[in-house]
């Protein structure tokens, strides 16, 4: 999952250029990924993270995203 902070609520997230919605992304594969979050004003940030080949957590939290 994704926190953002800064700018104005609500956030929208997205990853790989997918449709915005929540914070928390499923079935991601392992590799590099962008994430994206669009604040109530239209400001954005985007990340690139990165998946590990082989890993043993199931909830791994991403980073937090300073917007605006």
């Amino acid at each position: 999952s994704v926190i953002a902070s800064g700018g104005l609520e609500p956030y929208q997230f997205r990853v790989d250029g997918g449709n915005l919605g929540g914070n928390t992304f499923n079935g991601l594969t392992a590799g590099t990924h962008t994430a994206e979050v669009v604040d109530a004003r239209g400001c954005t940030k985007t990340i690139n993270i990165e998946i590990p080949t082989k890993t043993t957590i199931f909830n791994h939290f991403i980073r937090e995203l300073k917007v605006g």
